[in-house]
């Protein structure tokens, strides 16, 4: 089975309506939803009641935290990961960087 069959809405219950089988009218009430969902009107109340406890850092860990980070412990980080996970949004795994260390240690 194709995967856009998989990922298909083919039918949708809208409000206290009945079912709503056409495609264009599927495709109206997403974007209807949707645009009503970013309207800054609906931002100014979140869907979700987020409650987040930031941890407190010492000014000693501020310090650390802000400090210049030196080539040695970017080697031992670089070294110490898996070879094959991939290091950032560049895509290129670990491996590219240990085998080239010499090179791109400058950049």
């Amino acid at each position: 089975m194709a995967r856009w069959q998989k990922n298909t809405i083919h039918s949708l219950k809208v409000g206290d309506e009945d079912w709503c089988e056409d495609p264009k009218l599927l495709r109206q009430h997403a974007v209807d939803f949707f645009t009503n969902l970013i309207q800054t009107d609906s931002l100014a109340t979140p869907y979700y009641a987020v409650r987040v406890n930031f941890l407190k850092f010492s000014d000693n860990e501020l310090r650390c935290l802000s400090s210049i980070v030196t080539e040695e412990e970017v080697h031992r980080v670089v070294m110490d990961m898996h070879p094959l996970k991939a290091s950032g949004i560049d895509g290129l795994p670990a491996m590219f960087f240990q085998k080239n260390w010499q090179v791109v240690k400058r950049v």
